[in-house]
């Protein structure tokens, strides 16, 4: 995973003033769905813990699961990007948890992860980018830090 690589259409877009689409999506039938369908990206979301699995917090989530749908959404959608939500214990524990479990979804299928921003995040970000591993802000309602 490399930002020269599917990553790179961001760039790409955002230099000719284009919008970007992308749509959550949780597992295999509903990327199957989506794959072809002209969205630039899709995002496996860490909000899965209240959406599908009915947990009360998206930081409930674990990582293990962030990985297994990651795997799912890689597998109905082979050539677009994916991007996978950090849950909140994947970044709070410091750069080198970090990077593990960035490694890991990037092995999942990956193209990129999201990391909601929080005081704790500055150092897992350097450490993940320095992985070489593309990292998304997270812009807008921040639920893992609230």
């Amino acid at each position: 995973m490399r930002e020269d690589g599917r990553v790179s259409l961001f760039r790409e877009k955002q230099s000719r003033g284009e919008k970007i689409t992308m749509l959550t999506c949780y597992d295999y039938s509903f990327a199957r769905a989506l794959d072809g369908s002209g969205v630039d990206a899709v995002l496996v979301g860490d909000s899965l813990a209240n959406v599908v699995l009915g947990l009360p917090q998206t930081r409930e989530i674990s990582f293990e699961e962030m990985r297994a749908h990651t795997r799912a959404v890689r597998r109905g959608i082979p050539e677009g990007v994916v991007l996978a939500d950090m849950p909140a214990c994947s970044v709070e524990a410091g750069g080198a948890q970090a990077v593990r479990h960035a490694r890991e979804l990037a092995a999942a299928g990956a193209d990129a992860v999201k990391i909601e921003w929080g005081d704790c995040c500055r150092a897992a970000v350097r450490a993940v980018r320095e992985a070489g591993i593309p990292v998304m802000g997270h812009v807008g309602l921040t639920p893992q830090t609230v």
